[in-house]
């Protein structure tokens, strides 16, 4: 895969926070994310959501507003390649854990596939 979308299923009166994304392959080892982006379909004030690749736990990407169905977290990974699990991470912003989500992964970031739904409380993802 090349592209990954995180999509807000619940929703609840906390931001959504993410520090660090990472995508590991079968060995299993983490994927060097040199080259790759990040979008939010928004970011809170003093965030960005490029904070998610920098290797950091104190930076974080938060969407700024309330959770809702619909806002959405997404990142191209610049090539195509094989994946065998993701994490991501709040850090210390513990109830910043989306309440339900999907997750798309598309090649072309244009036709995506569905790959997991999860409701009720994601606290562990």
């Amino acid at each position: 895969m090349k592209r990954f979308r995180f999509i807000q299923t619940g929703s609840a009166s906390n931001w959504w926070s993410i520090a660090e994304f990472r995508v590991y392959n079968a060995a299993p080892s983490l994927l060097n994310r040199s080259g790759w982006s990040a979008t939010g379909s928004a970011s809170g004030s003093g965030t960005t959501a490029s904070d998610t690749l920098d290797g950091s736990l104190s930076t974080r990407w938060t969407n700024g507003y309330s959770q809702a169905n619909g806002q959405w977290f997404q990142v191209d990974m610049g090539k195509i390649q094989s994946i065998s699990s993701v994490t991501l991470n709040a850090a210390s912003f513990t109830g910043d854990y989306p309440r339900g989500y999907a997750v798309d992964l598309s090649i072309d970031g244009t036709n995506w596939q569905r790959v997991v739904t999860q409701t009720g409380s994601a606290a562990n993802w």
